[in-house]
């Protein structure tokens, strides 16, 4: 007589965690990789972080060489997108038109481009999104309302007291705040910020000036903000600004018109990676966001 198969009781056996069945994306097997090899990880320390077992973990090692080459020539690849479309019998519809030719230059310099406009922009992780293995090609934001400018109250702006009016311009317009600092800035500063000035004959004054007393240097973000921005503050000479502009309403004479603005968007990019560290740009999310636009 066969003795019945016996159960299994163990107490810790529904313990026992479940190796995941998933296949790591190489983005992840690279990660894998810098544990071990960086950050000094076990191979058993890995498996439980990433519910393997430790032989999957050994097999990656195993690979390195592979893995870092194909990771370092990274294209999208045919992944769950392709088994997902052939699942259901989704087809892809081109729409002809005449051919546009590669612009493999382009191409060539875009890793080192992107790693440029990430500092100069001070684009945090979350706004740059690598979609490994998705068959879909993510970027930076292109929103047209995260252009940024650069804004900064001169000592005349500071000793009379119209930082917070000059802010609630900005602040009522429904531009973004990404960034201020009250400062008293540097002549090396000051002399990179006017460097297309130097040649002029007020420059040595100009910087003497805004030296004189602390500066409010600031980051607004939104819709044309650059070209608003230099609207909302007036002509160079208040003389020459309409009354409602910044400097219409509370300036007499170029040499003390309280405030400067970026002229362009190029400029704006140059002057704020001068003045901010990429780290002090705050990105969050504005609840009045689609109370102003569309």
């Amino acid at each position: 007589m066969m003795a019945p198969k016996r159960k299994n009781s163990d107490a810790g056996s529904s313990n026992i965690p479940k190796r995941s069945r998933k296949v790591l994306p190489l983005s992840e097997k690279v990660k894998v990789l810098d544990l071990i090899r960086k950050e000094k990880k076990s191979y058993a320390e890995v498996a439980k972080i990433y519910g393997k077992n430790e032989s999957s973990i050994r097999e990656i090692v195993k690979k390195e060489k592979e893995i870092r080459a194909s990771f370092a020539t990274f294209t999208a690849s045919k992944g769950w997108l392709h088994r997902f479309r052939n699942r259901f019998g989704l087809r892809t519809i081109k729409s002809t038109g005449e051919a546009v030719p590669a612009a493999e230059e382009a191409a060539a310099t875009f890793p080192a481009e992107l790693k440029k406009l990430i500092k100069e922009k001070g684009y945090q992780p979350k706004q740059v999104l690598d979609c490994d293995e998705t068959g879909l090609f993510c970027t930076v934001q292109t929103m047209a309302h995260s252009e940024r400018t650069f804004i900064a109250i001169k000592p005349d702006g500071v000793q009379r007291s119209l930082v917070g009016e000059i802010i609630k311009r900005f602040e009522q317009k429904g531009f973004r705040l990404v960034a201020m600092k009250f400062m008293r800035a540097s002549e090396d500063l000051l002399k990179e910020h006017y460097n297309d000035l130097k040649d002029r004959p007020f420059f040595a004054g100009l910087v003497k000036y805004m030296h004189s007393g602390p500066v409010v240097a600031m980051v607004w973000e939104g819709l044309n903000v650059v070209k608003t921005g230099r609207v909302m503050l007036g002509e160079t000479n208040p003389a020459d600004s309409k009354p409602g502009t910044i400097r219409g309403d509370f300036c007499i004479q170029v040499g003390r018109n309280i405030i400067h603005g970026s002229d362009s968007v190029e400029s704006a990019e140059k002057e704020i990676a001068l003045w901010f560290q990429p780290e002090e740009l705050v990105d969050y999310k504005s609840c009045a966001q689609s109370w102003i636009y569309e």
